[in-house]
C-alpha cells in the first residue's frame, strides 16, 4: 500500500505541475513588469518548472520499480537513498516556485533546480549501472541463459 500511495501522490502532483506551467508564465510576466528583468532573464523559471516536472515524473515510477526490489538487496538501500534525496530536492524546488514573485531568488532557484537535475541523473545512472536489481547478475545474463536454453 505504501508504494501505491507514493505513486498516487506523485501522479497527483504531476497533474498539478502541468497546471503550474501557466502560473510560471504569469510569474515571468510579473517579473518583467516589476524590475529590470527581460523575458530572457526570467526563462530560468521555465527551466526550473520543466526540471520539476521531470523529477516528479521519474519519482512517480521509482515507487513501481522499488516495489519489485528484493528487500535484502544492497542495491535497494542505495536506490532508496537516491530516491529520498531526489524527493527532498523536488519538494524544495516546488516550494521555491510557489513563492510570490517578490520572494523568488534567482540564484536559489537555479541552484535548486540544477541540484534536482543532478539528483535525477544520479538515480537514473544508479539504475542503469545496475542493469537490473538482482544481486550478482545482470539482466543480460538472464537473457543470455534463456536464449541458450531456447536453442537446445
Amino acid at each position: 500500500m505504501f508504494y501505491y500511495t507514493r505513486f498516487s501522490n506523485h501522479d497527483n502532483s504531476l497533474k498539478l505541475e502541468k497546471d503550474a506551467k501557466d502560473k510560471v508564465e504569469d510569474k515571468i510576466s510579473e517579473m518583467e513588469k516589476h524590475g529590470d528583468n527581460t523575458y530572457l532573464d526570467c526563462l530560468y523559471l521555465k527551466d526550473a518548472n520543466l526540471a520539476l516536472f521531470e523529477c516528479r515524473y521519474a519519482l512517480k515510477f521509482t515507487y513501481v520499480f522499488a516495489f519489485y526490489l528484493p528487500r535484502e538487496a544492497n542495491f535497494r538501500l542505495q536506490f532508496e537513498n537516491q530516491q529520498t534525496e531526489l524527493e527532498r530536492q523536488t519538494e524544495e524546488l516546488a516550494g521555491m516556485l510557489e513563492r510570490p514573485v517578490a520572494d523568488i531568488d534567482r540564484r536559489e532557484v537555479l541552484h535548486c533546480y540544477k541540484m534536482a537535475e543532478h539528483r535525477l541523473s544520479n538515480l537514473m545512472e544508479l539504475v542503469s549501472e545496475q542493469g537490473g536489481y538482482e544481486e550478482g547478475s545482470s539482466s543480460s545474463d538472464a537473457a543470455g541463459s534463456s536464449s541458450v536454453e531456447d536453442s537446445k
